[in-house]
């Protein structure tokens, strides 16, 4: 099964790190906001996308079609 485990950056990325051993055996993917997370899931495909708050809600629509072709790529089956 394919499994995209997405966190914004900060503890929740720690939090999914805690996690990979419950998917063992499964296609891991993951997903966060910083490219420099990417060294923390080394040997998984890391995808990158923009960061945005309430703050600046106009990133919204760019945010969202990367993240739509991301998905449309590789179609997980769960996304956590």
């Amino acid at each position: 099964m394919k499994i995209l485990a997405v966190a914004s950056g900060g503890g929740h990325v720690v939090e999914l790190l805690r996690l990979q051993p419950a998917f063992e055996g499964q296609e891991l993917m993951y997903m966060s906001t910083h490219e420099s997370f990417a060294s923390s899931f080394k040997g998984y495909p890391f995808f990158v996308v923009p960061d945005f708050s309430r703050w600046n809600l106009f990133k919204i629509p760019v945010v969202a079609f990367k993240m739509y072709r991301i998905m449309r790529k590789i179609k997980p089956g769960v996304i956590i």
